[in-house]
């Protein structure tokens, strides 16, 4: 048994150092996801803004070839005025006349309405585009800070791995399970005692307990907190 615990004790001070390297990323793993996130979301709206721009744009150069072909109707019509044989051509031509005008200066109506939807899809793009921007360097100065990171503790995580990796196969599957079980909710699951109390949660164990654990005959769980204690002779005064 007593076997059994010191390789749970030595997984433990691997995935402890491992932890430590973790904990120097931070939250920058879920920053940039999250970042990532809101520039997908910044784009769309962009997007959307920019086709709205080009189909605004593509509608005022319709009206503008309408009203050109309204007014050069009506001044061809206006022209004909001078030419009418009777009250009834002229009348004719004068409804087209007004049909004409009245239809443009509904077109018009309609292109005041569109320069100003199309000035504020603009400022509306610019702004969102100055969002987009403004997140694209963040995430970039993130990755980077990730990088160095991941860089300067590139070599003792390889290492780290392969000696976990090596602990594994020291350990047994039974005990493994219950560590892992540990594990999910708190980092260390094998606590050493120090100055007579578990290491994880600062509860005082009992002096029988102590003399239990300098056994090392069976698996003891701190009653406060559920760790697994472990006795460990140079850890335990310091």
């Amino acid at each position: 048994m007593e076997t059994r615990l010191k390789a749970l004790y030595e997984l433990q001070k691997i995935d402890s150092k491992i932890d430590d390297i973790e904990d120097l990323r931070g939250n920058l793993p879920e920053t940039i996801s999250s970042l990532q996130e809101k520039i997908l979301e910044a784009e769309v709206k962009t997007s959307g803004l920019d086709e709205a721009i080009k189909t605004t744009l593509v509608r005022r150069n319709q009206i503008d070839d309408e009203i050109a072909l309204l007014k050069s109707k009506a001044e061809k019509s206006k022209t004909q005025l001078y030419s009418v044989k009777n009250n009834k051509e002229y009348d004719a031509l004068m409804s087209g006349i007004d049909h004409a005008e009245l239809k443009i200066l509904e077109l018009s109506e309609e292109m005041d309405r569109l320069a100003d939807a199309q000035k504020k899809h603009r400022e509306n793009f610019e702004e969102a585009d100055k969002v987009v921007k403004a997140l694209q360097e963040e995430l970039e100065e993130k990755k980077l800070e990730l990088k160095e990171i991941l860089k300067s503790t590139e070599t003792e995580q390889l290492q780290l791995n392969h000696q976990r990796e090596k602990a594994l196969v020291k350990t047994n599957k039974n005990d493994l399970a219950i560590y892992n079980k540990i594990r999910t909710n708190k980092k260390m699951a094998v606590a050493p005692l120090r100055k007579g109390a578990c290491n994880g949660c600062h509860n005082k164990v009992p002096p029988q307990r102590i003399v239990e654990l300098r056994k090392y005959d069976k698996m003891h769980l701190c009653e406060f907190c559920g760790r697994i204690l472990i006795y460990d002779e140079e850890f335990s005064n310091i």
